[in-house]
């Protein structure tokens, strides 16, 4: 990480769907939900379709996936579960999906029905996560603590741009 540093300067970011829509980034790395949510941020009359999203077609590239759970102690489990349910809702799910880009887990929908539906451009097919990527793509574990310290200590001179 500290000789890609030299040779690219690269800049850490959180805000690659709003700096590749407008401009700031040309390239970037990004969940792929970022890239689905940067079609919000593109100028006025600029066409999605500029957009791209690479994964490895094998399916072997990094994966992961944001969780919503239900606290043993919470105040109001009933009511919990029921947010839930209707979180789940393939309808609602797809509407939430339509604000925040990050795809929740239905099997109902796919590149093809995100495409066809007019959610996502034909350009962001790949950005949809398919459900055996769980199974051939990489996931990011807990490091043990002697290597974490490792990666730490190289991660706060990479950020710094050292």
């Amino acid at each position: 990480m500290l000789e890609m540093t030299q040779a690219t300067k690269p800049k850490i970011t959180i805000t690659g769907y709003t700096d590749i829509p407008e401009g700031r980034l040309d390239l970037s790395q990004a969940w792929s939900g970022d890239l689905i949510a940067a079609v919000q941020y593109l100028p006025e009359g600029q066409s999605a379709d500029i957009l791209r999203y690479w994964f490895p077609e094998d399916g072997k590239g990094l994966v992961n996936n944001d969780l919503m759970v239900v606290l043993r102690g919470g105040n109001n489990p009933v009511l919990a579960h029921l947010f839930l349910n209707f979180m789940l809702d393939p309808e609602i799910a797809k509407l939430n999906f339509s604000f925040v880009g990050y795809q929740p887990p239905q099997v109902s929908i796919t590149a093809e029905s995100l495409i066809a539906d007019g959610m996502i451009p034909k350009t962001l097919a790949s950005a949809v996560v398919k459900p055996g990527y769980f199974d051939s793509g990489y996931r990011l574990l807990e490091l043990p603590p002697e290597t974490d310290a490792k990666y730490q200590a190289i991660w706060q001179q990479f950020k710094a741009g050292a």
